[in-house]
C-alpha cells in the first residue's frame, strides 16, 4: 500500500515539472503530526493539573498556520506567482 503512494509525480501530458502531492503531505503534517503534538500537550496538562485556558487551541492554530504557510511553497498551481519571497496565497496568510 505504501508503494502505491506517489508523493512526486510528473504529468507528461501537461508539462515536465516534477510535482509534489501536497494532499498527502498536508494530511500527514496537518493531521497526524498536529494530533501527536496536541495529545502530548493534553497529557502534560492532565499530569500537572495546571489550568492554562486556550493553550491547546493557540498551539494548534499557530502550528497549523505554520504548516500551511510552508506547504504553499510546494504547490505548483497554474497561478503560481511570487511577489518577493512569498506566493500570492502566502500573502493572504499575512
Amino acid at each position: 500500500m505504501l508503494n502505491d503512494l506517489k508523493i512526486f509525480h510528473v504529468y507528461p501530458q501537461v508539462d515536465t515539472f516534477l510535482r509534489v502531492n501536497t494532499n498527502l503531505l498536508s494530511s500527514f503534517f496537518e493531521g497526524f503530526v498536529l494530533l501527536i503534538i496536541t495529545m502530548s500537550i493534553i497529557r502534560t496538562r492532565v499530569k500537572t493539573k495546571t489550568p492554562q485556558p486556550g493553550k491547546i487551541v493557540a498551539v494548534f492554530l499557530i502550528r497549523y498556520s505554520f504548516v500551511r504557510f510552508m506547504l504553499e511553497y510546494l504547490r505548483a498551481d497554474s497561478q503560481l506567482e511570487f511577489h518577493g519571497l512569498f506566493t500570492v496565497s502566502q500573502r493572504f496568510f499575512l
